[in-house]
């Protein structure tokens, strides 16, 4: 392994008790650490389809893989390497039916959500302005982040209950 570590690095690529969480400031040689950890596992017997590496950015996911795939031989397994976001979509994907999706379910940004919950709205006479949006995602995620829903928040004015209640279950 060639790659240019500090004492406090080497320590973190080194450590033989079980798995290891990297938290350092920019510029500190996380992506080193996590390259170095990597290759010390693989070089001390552990199989690289045993080995996970995630990271926040695909920036770092992609720098990772491609110094770990250039390290190996080309015949050797590759760990994976992913963002916390990849991952969580590829285990929801794999386990669509325990989350009760289905199993090619889309992954929409806030402007979709917000097309999609316009027409809605707009199916129950409910003006779709911006400040109704925001609060129906804000209860939303509050919703989902709970595993309450499909309930009503209590700050929803009585009489739209109802009509919010269907625009969320149509939602989903």
């Amino acid at each position: 392994m060639d790659i240019q570590l500090d004492k406090a690095q080497q320590k973190a690529v080194t450590y033989d008790r079980g798995n290891l969480l990297v938290i350092a400031g920019p510029g500190a040689g996380k992506t080193r650490v996590i390259i170095g950890r990597m290759l010390h596992l693989i070089e001390n017997g552990v199989q690289p389809d045993r080995i996970l590496a995630v990271t926040f950015t695909n920036k770092a996911a992609d720098e990772i893989s491609e110094r770990i795939v250039s390290s190996l031989p080309d015949s050797a397994t590759v760990p994976l390497v992913s963002t916390f976001h990849s991952l969580a979509l590829k285990i929801i994907r794999e386990f669509h039916e325990v989350a009760g999706l289905k199993k090619f379910f889309t992954v929409i940004d806030d402007h979709a959500q917000d097309e999609i919950l316009t027409g809605f709205l707009k199916a129950k006479k409910i003006k779709p302005s911006t400040t109704v949006l925001r609060r129906l995602r804000s209860h939303m995620d509050f919703e989902k982040a709970h595993a309450c829903f499909p309930l009503v928040h209590p700050n929803i004015k009585k009489e739209l209950e109802d009509e919010i209640r269907d625009v969320f279950i149509n939602y989903q």
